[in-house]
């Protein structure tokens, strides 16, 4: 049986804009940000506030649940619908555990209705190679993990972002259509690989 993982911040939650949000950080914007720690080097090299400080300032429920989707949201979780009806979000720990855990939930509860109701959720730190199989596919924007789920035999997705290696490709489809498009294409690639067993 098929099963799809999805990452949460930074595929279906827009995290990096409304951490910018959060910390009244103008001079950047979403697309301004290409490397994973770019936001906290910000935050010490112009605004004094090392990483630590600002993780203690997101131990916050509301900055959780007040993040928004992706404009591609509803499209992309149709084509994970298709392929496994009980595909599962699984997103990382907040350095906050509790509180954000709480806010994550909330998001979800709001966005994410039934994968809530039916607690298709897994909260882990940073091992989702854990959940890697020949029949799992993971969907997430941190090229790192998605490597180490391949590594353990799973089937990754690398979601094109400025930080990542596909930031070339996300500057092109970074629109509802054309993400959900090429999320698609992928998965059916995946799919048919697990059927064919390689």
């Amino acid at each position: 049986m098929i099963r799809i993982y999805s990452d949460m911040d930074g595929y279906i939650a827009n995290f990096i804009e409304r951490f910018l949000n959060k910390f009244g950080i103008t001079d950047y914007t979403h697309d301004d940000i290409n490397y994973y720690d770019h936001i906290f080097d910000i935050l010490k090299y112009q605004y004094g506030i090392n990483k630590t400080k600002a993780w203690k300032e997101l131990n916050d429920k509301n900055f959780w649940k007040t993040i928004d989707p992706y404009p591609w949201l509803d499209l992309v979780s149709k084509h994970m619908t298709l392929v496994d009806p009980n595909w599962t979000v699984i997103t990382s720990l907040p350095l906050n555990k509790s509180e954000g855990i709480n806010g994550k939930s909330l998001w979800i509860k709001e966005y994410l209705p039934e994968i809530y109701k039916q607690k298709r959720v897994a909260f882990v730190a940073s091992k989702k190679y854990l959940f890697a199989h020949s029949c799992a596919i993971l969907i997430d924007d941190n090229e790192t993990i998605i490597d180490e789920f391949e590594q353990w035999k799973g089937k990754g997705i690398l979601v094109p972002m400025p930080w990542n290696r596909l930031s070339d490709l996300y500057f092109k489809i970074n629109t509802r259509e054309k993400m959900s498009e090429y999320i698609n294409k992928k998965l059916c690639e995946k799919v048919n690989q697990i059927k064919k067993g390689y």
